[in-house]
């Protein structure tokens, strides 16, 4: 039986099962309890407990302007990296820090931020071994 719930084909989301899914995962959460999605799912037969979680996470719980494409002050950006090197890789504890931010947006813009810093480093090496290849050249010919 668990095979075939987790073979299960996706499928758009009726808005009842939608309903049913906040009325459940809001009974966990009136009890301060964190939602069972495996105990919710058998309420949903039609979807996986990982679906259930997802459909919660990403389009329930996250308010509709927080999927809006948020623009960065270098000011964020500097207080995502400080926040990170505190307490690397605690999304949640992460997110704290900043209101209206989902945990993804913070991953992606961390990850963006990483890769720059890396394409930046790699640059700024390539080009000091330039200047030093350069230097050497000029030592070899007043040599010669």
């Amino acid at each position: 039986m668990l095979n075939q719930v987790n073979k299960r084909n996706y499928c758009q989301w009726s808005q009842d099962e939608k309903d049913l899914l906040q009325r459940l995962v809001n009974q966990y959460l009136q009890n301060n309890k964190k939602p069972d999605w495996i105990e919710i799912q058998k309420n949903i037969v039609t979807k996986t407990y990982r679906q259930c979680y997802d459909q919660y996470v990403l389009l329930i719980k996250i308010p509709k302007q927080q999927n809006i494409r948020h623009d960065w002050t270098s000011e964020e950006e500097n207080k995502l990296l400080n926040v990170f090197r505190q307490i690397p890789y605690k999304w949640e504890q992460i997110q704290i820090h900043f209101q209206n931010m989902t945990i993804n947006q913070l991953k992606n813009k961390y990850n963006s931020l990483k890769q720059k810093d890396t394409v930046t480093f790699e640059r700024d090496s390539h080009e000091k071994k330039d200047t030093l290849i350069v230097q050497l050249e000029q030592i070899l010919k007043r040599c010669q």
